[in-house]
């Protein structure tokens, strides 16, 4: 819970007086609580009514736990029970894998003889279950605690590299990528434009960035914001469709990249 000094807001605990809360509130914000009121049986329903509700579809972050700093792509739109369920790179295996791996799921590793089931939905085949496990595209569903995860407005590509290459809801996780990008945006930098009357035609930014996506040119100067090569710079050389080949600045090798 975060209290801010100059915005006032609610927090609604339970607890038997005014002092054994003041007591728990660290002293820096301490000074900020102004007003206290007791609320009435009926009130208290209605507060324990609230829940907290994230977008679907949305990325979040884990807080605490094993996986701490994950960031897990929302499952189901259905949030009940304090708990979401959330679809997750695993970091536990039914077969050997080095100590703090992070990998998708793959049942060719299993032992001879064993193998997973199918999970269907509307006859159609979706996910694979093991041992009361089910993984989508190799990604764990797991639910977590509401109060144990956060929101994520625009991943780190790194971040979600799993779900990328699992192939799971393409067109949220490229919408991801593209906010990314913008995050680099300078004015007179090339872009493809997305809105219905002019998609796909290139232009320079001028001062808005909705509805556009960085594009590069063979010549431009770039630096990899993401993945193996991440930090090079160098010269874009050669391009197809989202592949790019970069000269690197000093040692004149050439290295490949992805959007």
């Amino acid at each position: 819970i975060v209290i801010s000094p100059w915005i006032s807001s609610h927090l609604y605990v339970t607890s038997d007086s005014p002092r054994t809360i003041l007591k728990a509130i660290p002293d820096a914000y301490s000074r900020s609580v102004r007003d206290w009121d007791v609320v009435t049986e009926e009130q208290e329903e209605q507060i324990n009514a609230l829940s907290l509700q994230f977008p679907f579809p949305c990325w979040l972050r884990v807080k605490r736990g094993k996986y701490r700093d994950a960031v897990a792509y929302l499952f189901d739109a259905e949030q009940s029970n304090n708990f979401v369920t959330v679809l997750i790179p695993p970091r536990d295996f039914p077969y050997e894998m080095p100590k703090g791996s992070v990998a998708l799921f793959d049942p060719s590793r299993l032992p001879p003889g064993i193998s997973t089931t199918d999970v269907t939905r509307d006859g159609e085949i979706v996910a694979q279950k093991y041992k009361g496990e089910e993984y989508y595209g190799g990604l764990l569903k797991k639910s977590f605690h509401r109060y144990s995860i956060e929101l994520v407005a625009i991943p780190h590509p790194d971040d979600i590299r799993l779900h990328i290459q699992a192939g799971w809801d393409t067109p949220f996780t490229q919408k991801a990528i593209i906010a990314f990008s913008k995050l680099s945006l300078r004015a007179g930098d090339s872009v493809r434009l997305h809105t219905p009357d002019l998609n796909g035609q290139i232009c320079t930014t001028q001062t808005t960035l909705v509805d556009v996506e960085r594009v590069f040119n063979v010549g431009d100067e770039v630096r990899v914001l993401a993945g193996v090569y991440q930090g090079v710079e160098g010269h874009l050389v050669q391009k197809y469709e989202d592949n790019y080949t970069i000269c690197q600045a000093g040692t004149q090798q050439e290295v490949s990249s992805f959007h």
